[in-house]
């Protein structure tokens, strides 16, 4: 099974529970425009009871079964290309670079790299062009 179709997978069956999204809200500053966009979701207990979920490989599930958030990356195209719990990741699964394709202006000769993938999107929300990397706990 490829990862894409995991990340489908994982994406389709989960939800953003509502704490999580009073965390964006309060914690980041984000709207609910913003979250739907990003389709943020969020991993938990909730989540392991799906057969579809079962189906998957353990290295994935094993991710899933703690409180927190998922952070998919989209291509310029809207297609899944990554997706990662926040603060850790899937075992065995490199990180990627995330790009806020759809707030980044025609211009972008010059980018800020950020700390996490809530900082690219706060700082092209704020009008400059950024990209994140995982924050240092990723690599723990």
């Amino acid at each position: 099974m490829n990862h894409s179709v995991i990340y489908k997978t994982i994406l389709s069956c989960a939800t953003l529970l509502p704490h999580h999204r009073e965390q964006f809200k309060v914690k980041r500053g984000f709207t609910d425009a913003i979250i739907d966009q990003f389709q943020f979701k969020s991993t938990g207990k909730y989540l392991l009871d799906n057969p579809e979920i079962k189906a998957l490989p353990e290295s994935f599930r094993k991710g899933l079964g703690f409180d927190n958030i998922l952070i998919p990356f989209f291509d310029p195209n809207g297609e899944i290309y990554h997706l990662r719990p926040h603060k850790f990741g899937f075992e065995g699964v490199g990180h990627h670079i995330f790009i806020p394709y759809s707030l980044l202006t025609e211009d972008t000769s010059s980018l800020v790299l950020a700390e996490s993938e809530f900082k690219a999107i706060a700082s092209c929300l704020l009008g400059v062009p950024a990209i994140g990397l995982a924050g240092i706990s990723s690599f723990s």
